[in-house]
């Protein structure tokens, strides 16, 4: 028992006196999962912004609040019943 207990204290030890880098890394870790999630975010509006394009064509498109709209004439914005 007392052998556990003296491992338990040298490993809290370790990692108490290195608590900075761990602080440091936990932060970049963070950093990197949010900026993969931003992309992954970014990449997905992007597809949707092309889908709408491609539905609409011939004619040009305008995407609103996650709903696509297809020009029926110049003045004429007419919702895509693709989606």
């Amino acid at each position: 028992m007392d052998k556990l207990v003296n491992v338990l204290r040298k490993t809290g030890s370790w990692f108490y006196k290195r608590i900075a880098v761990w602080c440091i890394f936990a932060f970049f870790a963070l950093m990197s999962w949010g900026q993969v999630q931003k992309n992954d975010i970014a990449i997905q509006v992007k597809e949707e912004h092309l889908n709408c394009k491609i539905e609409c064509l011939p004619t040009s498109s305008e995407y609103f609040i996650n709903q696509c709209w297809c020009y029926q004439d110049e003045q004429t914005l007419v919702k895509s019943t693709q989606r």
